[in-house]
C-alpha cells in the first residue's frame, strides 16, 4: 500500500500536531510519546508498532488505521472516532477510552464462543480463580462479596493482554503466581473470551470462601 506521507519510524516525541492532517500517513514504529494529536486527522494511517505512551489523541480520527502492536498505554483517546481501526495486540493499559466510537474494533461487536475445559461451570456460572491483587494492569484488589466490570472487553482472541478482568483455573494461577494471595471467582456464560492460555469477561464476582 501507498501511504500520502512516510513518516515511518520517525521520532516526533512530545510534538506538538493538534489538529494536524495525516490522513493515510506511514507512521509505523514512529515514537510519539506524549504527542499532542487532539484532533488529528488518522483516517487510514498506519500506526503499527509505533510508540504513543502517554500521547494525547482525543478527537482524533483514526477510522481504520492500523494500530496493531502499537503502544497505547497512558493514552488519552476520549472522543476517539476508532471505527474499523486494527487494535490487534496493542497495548492498551490506563488508555481513556470515554466516548470513543469503537464501532467495528475487537473491542465492540460478539463475543467469541471460548473453549471452557478446564472449569467448573453449572447453572449458566464459570467458576474460576485470579490473584487478590492486580498484576499487571492498576492496583485493584478483589475483595469477597465484591462485584467488578470491565469498561471495556476486547474481543481479540489471538491477543493474550488487552482490555477485560482476567481469570483462570486454580492450577494455572498456582503455577505463574505462586505465592500469592487468590481468590475465587465466577464469570458469566457467553461473556468469556480465550485468548492463548489466558480468559478474560467484563464482569467477575468475587466468591466468599
Amino acid at each position: 500500500m501507498k501511504y500520502k506521507v512516510n513518516l515511518r519510524g520517525v521520532k516526533l516525541r512530545g510534538a506538538d500536531l493538534a489538529g494536524a492532517d495525516l490522513a493515510g500517513a506511514d507512521l509505523a514504529g514512529a515514537d510519539l510519546r506524549g504527542a499532542y494529536l487532539r484532533g488529528a486527522n488518522l483516517i487510514g494511517s498506519n500506526l503499527g508498532g509505533a510508540n504513543l505512551i502517554g500521547s494525547n489523541l482525543g478527537g482524533a480520527n483514526l477510522r481504520g488505521a492500523n494500530l496493531a502492536r502499537a503502544y497505547l498505554a497512558r493514552a488519552n483517546l476520549t472522543g476517539v472516532n476508532l471505527e474499523g481501526a486494527n487494535l490487534g495486540g496493542a497495548s492498551l493499559g490506563y488508555v481513556n477510552l470515554r466516548g470513543a466510537n469503537l464501532a467495528g474494533t475487537v473491542l465492540s461487536g460478539p463475543i467469541p464462543t471460548a473453549d471452557l475445559s478446564g472449569f467448573e461451570v453449572r447453572d449458566g456460572w464459570v467458576y474460576g480463580w485470579r490473584t487478590a491483587t492486580s498484576q499487571h494492569v492498576g492496583s485493584t484488589m478483589y475483595i469477597p462479596g465484591h462485584t467488578y466490570t470491565a469498561t471495556h472487553l476486547s474481543r481479540d482472541v489471538k491477543t493474550e493482554c488487552h482490555p477485560g478482568l482476567y481469570f483462570a483455573t486454580r492450577e494455572w494461577i498456582e503455577k505463574n503466581y505462586p505465592c500469592t494471595p487468590i481468590v475465587a471467582v465466577r464469570a458469566r456464560v457467553g461473556t468469556i473470551v480465550k485468548a492463548g492460555e489466558k480468559y478474560r469477561t467484563y464482569l467477575l464476582e468475587v466468591l466468599d470462601q
